[in-house]
């Protein structure tokens, strides 16, 4: 069986078909640019993403996917898609190793329930059991209320409950006071019956959403019975024990476990002292650099706080530090206790104040924390381990919680291989229900330890993790994952990768296999390529000269392989260095003595300068510790002494990835096109650039896409996502407008710009180096690290600099073999230019040009750190290190028939479902399970295969506490109908549920189309989710919520109710004004007088026509949302009861019904028009396209599923809520037929199958795909 890709034509693809075979390894090679990432990216994967989110509530479809047409005509037989890109995503500084792992959440699942809590007083067991242990203690209840805005309310819904008994009042420094302050807080005190504590706490989170308070008469101690508990023998009061408690990202305050001192982050922000003062200088003369001549610089302590402060401990700020004595140099920088009166230049009371001293230490981290003056602090704050909790990021209160005489924090310290073996000790003397847990840690550590991962440990920080270390971590994530049978993609996966660490990613692509996935990879390594099953090779070149598949053949595992794919090809580059450095010529020598840093410990090393230097090893080795603890500081120390001008990191993470910038800024020449244009069309150069305002789309600003709820945006309706104006688009430029200008390969603009020396010379190199495909447009967000810090070197030769270090993190990712050598001949440039390139590299092709290699091992983590070589290249080819013998070994060898040492699944075997029953694939398959036991294994298996496909974004799934007796069920993705809680909500339409949109906008606008349309083909034009293309009023639904217009008018003006209303609560004033002035329309004439556009603007108003007052901006938002809006506000009550009672649905005014604007109605070729073809039923719909030949065979076959299930009398607009249960499952049915997902699923409610007996005959046609689940269900 295989993957059937139908016309893809997303980007440079050229209208491919592509065949790919399920169940096995692909790569898909090709050089830069040639479509690679695009075929995996932007069709199979977004193609498969829409196909799984029609399983969940519409609400949570776009966590998955987008409702965007996906270009490619179809493609059949795809299983469930799963990305993984290399790209570091993790930038929470909480998230460490075990929480992307999982294991963190088994670890807190086991010490919940296992675990031991002694009293840190007795040492006596700590039970949970609060009320009951209070109910025997002398205690006042209480709540404790904030004077905040919902204080009455709060207080309110108390006395509605209890009787209160006493009321205290206290400021925001618990200092009891005589009346409420504000800002502070209130005890309301009642009477609870010691045996109803618990109902009493009930009452009270319902009612105010707060919880009940005690206050133990014996200490007066207080007891929040949320997140408290009570030693029952000496009744101290301690933390309850909870699932929070045990997680570093719910704070202590929530009843979680996070350190109180860093949050949970296990690091802090410290003021280094040796570097922030000068202890012979005066301290207002420089001596404390932060003091001037108004106070603190980057806070509010101004000149008067800074002298009373000195009166009061008896020094002067012109004294030097030293002279101070050991009380007054700690209350400088660590600040006191007191309070400090004194009279400041401004504030209340004439300027008195009482306030405590912080000390320098806090005011200089807190305006560094803030963003003040970073790049003047950063020289005096330091990021350093958290003194509370040593690094461990949990609260002490953990301390006291024990798992077989193990803490939580000495757990996290361990490394995975570690932990393994802490698990094996104890799966023996465990519980059943115990053991569960702990099989389950052990499952997920044995993956890790398989790929060579086990070295890393369990508190490592996310953030400091290799591409290649989160990429296999991604991987082991699906190999742990019960859900089987889905199409794996990966991006470059041997990125960070090390040639000996490639064979143990070998085993794992092909372990995945045996579980029935198939694996689709994007790579250039030919060591990995060569173990595929099937390569599909894209080309000839880049940019619009690729798209095409040049062969897609299987591996024979034959020397006949390297002939048939150029990838395979043992064609290398030649073995001489890039750089000749003369023999006699006098090169600088760096030094580094004694440095250490995580693993690296008290290692030294020497480098010469103006050397392509290689910093190399296998992966977790230290490489990037060396380079970004521990020689970028001594760089940045000691440069000015070496002779160094500059250090740049031009491999640094999400470096200059903003949302506005682009190939243009990165190049830095948007400025320099804009002028071009603006003297050839002699109009403001501010026109022509894509961050500025002037000559932009009114509505999107000039970004081409507007936001249409959180995290979801669609291309903007006005310009079509072109950004700019028209008036500004008709302006050319060597034949092209802007626009057409910036979408242009890099390429195609040499020839172009010939007349401009800078920019031919720009364009020229970006070329050379292998990124001459991208445009001027693209945006830097969607750019890989790779070709970013390959323009960054365009930069760096153009200035012709020297004396400078460049530092490149795998200059070579993304790169086919033959692009290496254009990216070496631009690095030789800049070292010939005078300056130093160290590149941390795995390439053995990079690395063998290299001049000098700095290599770390032997191996990974606490093995590795040292400097195992150190020397020139040549020498490194000879040595007996991981690099050296990878360098020994470069020509390819074929291993595609290597034994993996694997266990193979068969792909036929039957599936286990929980209650003992065998599910036999590719048929129907008839069971009796309650339908709750159905609810649990669909939750169970949507959540499997959500953790692994968003493993940062899952927090809106249900976590299952009882799913025990799941664990280990392994299945394919499950597609529920009639069971779990898939909802619509009130706006769904059939159109929507059903997924119809891209074949409905491919039926209107066809790809033949797009020569006739040309730059504005928008597949999305037509498509019923988007309001691209509608009727800008009923964004397309033909339908809108009005009033009769009548009442608002009085002889054809506006009635002067109304007109009152207007001008005092709307912008009616303004707006009378600024549209006739601005735009010279004047829509408040008698309604007789108005052009039918004026009438529309008047009653529906115009976003696109902005205007200004006061520098704030507006639009006229028309008379119907307006009036309907401020009602309540109408003085004549009559004339305003009379228009809330007209309010109703009626066909758009605007569109009269026709749901597209002006501009695509006049592109509607279809035999059925959009109108109609919305509005009809699908039973005529079916039978007017049958007969159209340019319908294609996929929407009538959805049109003939819909009717086959008897829901053939509805309409795409029909909204879901108009719908019985039962029709909305066989709607739900139906979505799954028309986008099926090979080998997956369908489990049906048998209640579905008695409302309508076609359904088991759809469902047959089916099994050829999928396995059929049919329940019939019991008590």
């Amino acid at each position: 069986m295989e993957i059937l890709v139908n016309n893809a034509y997303a980007n440079n693809l050229k209208n491919i078909d592509a065949r790919l075979p399920i169940g096995k390894v692909i790569g898909i090679a090709g050089v830069s640019g040639s479509g690679k990432s695009t075929l995996v990216k932007d069709v199979i994967s977004a193609y498969g993403a829409q196909n799984y989110a029609l399983s969940l509530p519409i609400s949570e479809r776009g966590f998955i996917a987008s409702n965007t047409v996906v270009p490619v005509d179809s493609i059949d037989n795809l299983p469930a898609t799963l990305m993984i890109d290399v790209v570091n995503s993790v930038n929470n500084p909480n998230s460490t190793l075990s929480t992307i792992t999982g294991i963190h959440s088994l670890l807190r699942k086991l010490y919940f329930f296992y675990g031991d809590y002694h009293c840190p007083t007795c040492n006596n067991e700590v039970e949970n059991n609060v009320f009951d242990i209070i109910s025997r203690i002398p205690h006042s209840a209480f709540a404790e209320v904030k004077c905040d805005a919902r204080y009455n309310e709060r207080v309110n819904a108390i006395k509605e409950n209890f009787i209160i008994q006493k009321t205290e009042y206290y400021d925001k420094d618990n200092k009891r006071q005589t009346k409420k302050v504000v800002d502070g807080y209130v005890r309301l005190f009642f009477k609870v019956e010691p045996n109803k504590l618990g109902t009493a706490a009930q009452t009270l989170k319902s009612c105010a959403n707060m919880s009940l308070r005690i206050m133990l008469s014996e200490n007066n101690s207080i007891v929040d019975t949320r997140i408290h508990t009570i030693c029952e023998h000496c009744h101290t009061v301690l933390s309850k024990k909870s699932m929070g408690l045990f997680s570093f990202n719910v704070s202590a305050q929530d009843g979680g476990g996070a350190c109180t001192r860093c949050s949970g982050s296990g690091r802090v922000l410290t003021c280094n002292v040796q570097s922030f003062v000068c202890w012979d200088v005066p301290m207002n003369s420089g001596g404390i650099p932060t003091i001037t001549d108004k106070g603190i610089q980057y806070t509010t302590v101004t000149e008067k706080f800074l002298d009373a402060v000195a009166l009061k401990y008896g020094f002067s700020w012109n004294s030097t530090f030293g002279e101070l004595n050991e009380l007054q140099q700690n209350i400088i920088l660590d600040g006191s206790e007191e309070l400090i009166t004194f009279t400041d230049r401004r504030g209340a009371n004439g300027g008195r104040k009482s306030e405590r001293f912080l000390g320098f230490r806090a005011y200089t981290v807190e305006s560094y924390r803030t963003g003040k003056g970073t790049a003047t602090l950063s020289k005096y704050v330091q990021d350093e381990v958290c003194p509370e909790c040593k690094g461990n990021r949990l609260d002490g209160t953990t301390e006291y919680i024990t798992y077989r005489g193990t803490t939580l924090r000495q757990l996290l310290s361990l490394n995975l291989r570690e932990l393994g073996e802490k698990v094996n000790s104890w799966i023996a003397e465990a519980a059943p229900n115990e053991r569960v847990i702990l099989e389950q840690i052990k499952a997920r550590v044995s993956v890790y330890e398989d790929v060579g991962c086990d070295y890393l440990e369990l508190n490592r920080q996310s953030t400091t993790l290799s591409g290649g270390e989160l990429q296999r971590l991604r991987l082991c994530s699906y190999l742990s994952s019960n859900v089987t049978n889905t199409c794996i993609l990966l991006d470059e996966p041997t990125t960070g990768l090390h040639q000996k660490d490639i064979e143990k990613l070998v085993a794992l692509l092909h372990r995945l296999k045996t579980m029935n996935h198939t694996v689709i990879l994007i790579e250039h390594n030919k060591q990995i390529l060569a173990t595929c099953d099937y390569i599909l090779e894209l080309g000839p070149g880049g940019g619009t000269e690729g798209g095409e598949i040049l062969i897609g053949d299987w591996l024979e595992g034959t020397d006949t392989d390297c002939k048939k794919f150029d990838v395979l090809s043992n064609i290398t580059t030649n073995n001489n260095p890039a750089v000749i450095i003369p023999p006699d010529s006098k090169t600088k020598i760096i030094r580094m003595d004694d440095f250490s840093a995580l693993y690296i410990k008290h290692q030294s090393v020497a480098f010469p300068m103006n050397n392509l230097i290689a910093v190399c090893g296998v992966s977790g080795s230290g490489k990037s510790t060396f380079v970004n603890h521990c020689l970028m500081p001594y760089l940045n120390d000691n440069g000015k002494k070496l002779g160094i001008k500059h250090i740049e990191n031009l491999g640094q993470k999400n470096a200059t990835r903003t949302a506005i910038s682009n190939v243009g800024s990165l190049l830095g020449i948007n400025d320099k096109i804009a002028q071009l244009y603006a003297k050839a069309s002699g109009i403001r150069k501010g026109n022509f650039m894509i961050n500025s305002n002037e000559g932009k789309c009114p509505v999107c600003g000039g970004k081409g896409r507007i936001p249409i709820e959180e995290g979801v945006v669609e291309t903007c309706p006005n310009c079509e996502g072109r950004m700019f104006s028209k008036e500004v688009l008709q302006n050319k430029y060597q034949g092209l407008n802007i626009l057409e200008f910036l979408q242009t390969s890099l390429k195609e603009i040499i020839p172009l710009v010939q007349d401009d020396k800078k920019l031919s010379k720009l364009f020229s190199l970006c070329e050379q180096i292998g990124v001459g495909y991208l445009s001027l447009s693209r945006s830097s967000k969607t750019l890989s690290k790779g070709e970013i810090q390959r323009i960054k070197l365009v930069n760096v030769l153009s200035n012709a600099e020297k004396d400078n270090i460049y530092i490149l993190d795998e200059p070579s990712k993304g790169l086919h073999p033959f692009d290496i050598e254009k990216l070496l001949s631009i690095i030789s440039e800049i070292i010939k230019s005078g300056n130093t390139v160290i590149a941390v590299e795995h390439n053995v092709d990079f690395i063998s040009r290299c001049n000098y290699a700095i290599e770390f091992g032997p191996s990974s983590g606490k093995n590795g750190g040292r400097v195992v070589f150190s020397g020139n290249v040549n020498s490194l080819k000879c040595a007996d290190t991981p690099t050296g013998r990878a360098l020994q070994g470069r020509e390819i060898q074929i291993e595609h028939n290597k034994d993996f040492n694997l266990d193979t699944i068969d792909g036929n075997v039957d599936i286990q479902i929980p209650n003992n029953i065998t599910i036999e694939k590719n048929v129907i398959n008839y069971v009796s399970v309650r339908p709750i036991d159905m609810d649990k294994l669909f939750a169970y298996t949507n959540g499997e295969y959500l953790k692994a496909a968003l493993p940062a974004n899952t927090f809106f799934l249900k976590q299952q506490n009882d799913a025990n007796q799941l664990i280990g069920c392994k299945t394919p993705v499950i597609r529920p109908v009639g069971i779990g809680n898939v909802s619509f909500g009130k706006k769904a339409r059939i159109v929507d549920a059903l997924g119809l949109h891209a074949l409905i906008s491919r039926y209107f606008m066809p790809i033949s189309l797009r020569p006739v349309i040309g730059k504005r083909f928008v597949p999305d034009a037509f498509s019923p989710s988007s309001s691209l293309g509608k009727c800008s009023i009923c964004k397309g639904t033909g339908e809108l919520e009005q009033f009769d217009f009548s009442l608002a008018f009085s002889n054809g003006t506006i009635h002067l109710s109304v007109e009152e209303l207007l001008r005092k609560r709307t912008n009616y004033t303004i707006a009378k004004k600024h549209l006739k002035k601005d735009y010279g329309l004047d829509i408040f004439r008698p309604l007789g007088n108005l052009t039918e556009e004026e009438k529309t603007v008047l009653l529906f108003g115009d976003r696109q026509r902005k205007f200004y007052d006061k520098s704030k901006e507006y639009y006229w938002e028309g008379l119907n949302r307006l009036v309907m809006k401020e009602l309540r506000y109408m003085e004549d009550k009559t004339l305003a009861e009379k228009i809330r009672k007209s309010k109703c649905v009626s066909p758009c005014m605007a569109c009269n019904g026709a749901l597209l604007s002006k501009t695509y109605r006049n592109l509607d070729r279809s035999a059925v028009g959009y109108k109609q073809f919305m509005r009809c039923s699908f039973i005529d719909l079916l039978k007017d396209i049958k007969n159209d030949i340019s319908a294609n065979h996929q929407l009538i076959r959805a049109f003939e599923v819909v009717v086959t299930l008897g829901l053939g009398n509805h309409n795409c607009f029909t909204k879901m809520s108009n719908l019985s249960k039962e029709e909305q499952s066989l709607i739900q049915l139906a979505a799954y037929l028309i986008h099926p997902i090979f080998d997956s699923i369908i489990a049906i409610d048998g209640s579905i199958i008695s409302s309508c007996a076609s359904v088991e005959v759809v469902l047959k046609k089916m099994t050829q795909n999928c396995t059929v689940i049919i329940n019939k269900g019991r008590e």
